[in-house]
């Protein structure tokens, strides 16, 4: 009888979503230009997630059976949607206070959705 692979054992699975984080990030860094010039503290706050979620993927990816690599995905897919509201949908001289709040946020959606993966892809049916 077949068996379907699962995500942690896809090396596709793995490489994809490193690719999606290194875009990801690499778009949160454009944007981050836009808003003008921020010295290293800034960059190193807003990448400290996306190192996290790379970390995670590369040693934690293949025990969570892909929950991992679905809540990392989630997470960093949300700094450049909030970045381009901040720079190009509603820009106010208010918007940079969001660079102060986008990594706890992004910490927060990656435990919310890593729980609620793992317990997805975990439980027995």
């Amino acid at each position: 009888m077949r068996t379907l692979i699962s995500p942690d054992e896809s090396w596709a699975a793995r490489y994809g979503c490193g690719v999606w984080l290194l875009a990801t990030g690499g778009a949160a860094g454009y944007l981050l230009a836009q808003l003008g010039p921020y010295p290293l503290g800034w960059w190193c706050w807003l990448g400290w997630p996306y190192l996290l979620m790379l970390a995670g993927v590369r040693f934690i990816g293949a025990k969570g059976r892909g929950a991992w690599q679905v809540a990392a995905s989630l997470a960093a897919v949300q700094g450049p949607i909030v970045l381009l509201d901040v720079v190009y949908l509603n820009p106010d001289p208010q918007g940079p206070i969001v660079l102060v709040i986008l990594p706890l946020l992004q910490l927060a959606v990656l435990l919310v959705a890593g729980l609620v993966t793992w317990w997805l892809f975990t439980s027995e049916r």
